[in-house]
């Protein structure tokens, strides 16, 4: 394989990987079979989109729904006296 056949099946490559990954996304986990919830859970954090602009491109809606994180605030007050 030359060099420039080498970086073209590569580049086709990282594409299709990840827009079936990002099929997989739009799928509830549920209705993957076990195959493909081991891709989706090895690959996601490599092709997954990581922006809020990304999401909305793609049409997902990964962002709605319930946070899981919660931030905490706490204050503290020292007083020398």
């Amino acid at each position: 394989m030359s060099d420039q056949s080498k970086k073209i099946y590569q580049q086709n490559y990282y594409i299709t990987k990840r827009a079936y990954i990002l099929n997989l996304l739009k799928k509830p986990r549920d209705q993957l079979d076990d195959k493909q919830q081991l891709d989706l859970d090895k690959y996601i954090n490599k092709f997954r989109p990581k922006t809020a602009r990304a999401l909305r491109q793609y049409g997902s809606n990964h962002s709605k729904g319930e946070k899981i994180f919660k931030i905490e605030k706490r204050q503290v007050t020292i007083s020398f006296d």
